[in-house]
């Protein structure tokens, strides 16, 4: 009997939450597109994202931004606009795993659309969905350079471009979305 009422408690808890993020009467944000929830739940869908993804566990410093990234991933090296963070092996010239380029520079006028018709006219590039990492709206490319799958992510922040050039991943990964979540301008 008495599993019988914790089966019974779990599907009523169950439904309750089902019934909070069904489409009849669903809110939507101001790009029309749904917000689970709503008012009474306490979370938001960028709030509910954070919460999932791997937890950064290295901070790395650079002059223009701050990002922190998950266990196992490592500093590549630094350069005047970014830095190259990647997991997995390095040898030689050849890293096995995931590998990000993550870059700050002047807008000087671009746009993130701009970078991307620009990669798209310049390196056969084919144009890519809007992408939303928890709060932030990046537009995508995806290209082959060097026999490496790369995806770049531009967003833009203030007179900044925040660039992310993911290599041997996409930026389905969660800890690559880890990566881009920590992301703090100075």
């Amino acid at each position: 009997m008495k599993r019988f009422l914790s089966i019974i408690a779990v599907a009523a808890t169950m439904f309750v939450a089902m019934a909070s993020c069904g489409t009849r009467g669903e809110q939507v944000n101001r790009d029309n597109r749904p917000v689970c929830g709503g008012m009474g739940i306490g979370i938001d869908s960028a709030t509910a994202e954070a919460n999932t993804l791997p937890m950064p566990v290295t901070d790395l410093e650079h002059d223009r931004f701050d990002v922190a990234v998950p266990e196992g991933w490592k500093l590549l090296d630094k350069h005047l606009d970014g830095l190259n963070v990647y997991s997995g092996i390095l040898e030689e010239d050849f890293i096995s795993g995931p590998y990000v380029t993550i870059e700050v520079v002047d807008a000087d006028g671009s746009t993130p659309a701009d970078v991307i018709d620009e990669m798209v006219a310049g390196c056969n590039a084919t144009k890519g969905d809007v992408i939303k990492i928890v709060n932030c709206y990046y537009r995508s490319c995806t290209y082959v350079e060097d026999a490496y799958n790369h995806q770049l992510l531009v967003r833009q922040q203030g007179d900044k471009l925040i660039k992310f050039d993911i290599i041997n991943t996409d930026a389905t990964n969660p800890e690559v979305r880890s990566i881009i979540n920590t992301l703090e301008l100075k």
